[in-house]
């Protein structure tokens, strides 16, 4: 990100106008690269939902919070494609986000990665009552003690 906020003249991207971040996309698509500029793109994405989440976290909003937390989701896989890299055999943190959102959309909760991408872990919003049965499903693909639970 730092070769997009040089274009921009900004010493970090929090400090560029992402109007015209926008208006020069060409510019810096072909200065910076594709990967430069879609983590640009979630960059300004991630900051604007920020106040979003933080206003449904004060009212106890959960629908809301997880909505942000998928539409985060998605830019994430995305822009940061970063639940794997093409050269890695193993897509256990994936698989396991498609296995989660498969238990969990019928029943209203969300799975996104989280953490530090290709080395992070994924994060689940279980509904009250859906622990239990979640955790089992979980480990029996990926093994006992496989699942951590925050609550």
């Amino acid at each position: 990100m730092k070769s997009v906020s040089d274009i921009l003249g900004v010493d970090r991207l929090g400090h560029a106008d992402e109007a015209e971040f926008m208006r020069r996309l060409g510019e810096i698509r072909r200065a910076a690269g594709d990967r430069a500029t879609m983590r640009a793109l979630h960059f300004f994405g991630e900051n604007a939902r920020v106040s979003d989440m933080a206003a449904a976290i004060r009212s106890a909003d959960a629908a809301a919070y997880a909505r942000i937390m998928l539409q985060s989701a998605a830019s994430s896989e995305s822009l940061l494609q970063n639940i794997f890299t093409p050269a890695q055999r193993d897509r256990s943190l994936a698989i396991g986000i498609a296995l989660a959102r498969r238990y969990l959309d019928p029943i209203g909760g969300v799975a996104r990665v989280h953490g530090g991408g290709f080395a992070g872990t994924m994060q689940a919003l279980v509904p009250i009552g859906a622990e239990d049965g979640f955790t089992r499903y979980m480990e029996s693909f990926f093994g006992k003690a496989s699942v951590i639970r925050a609550i």
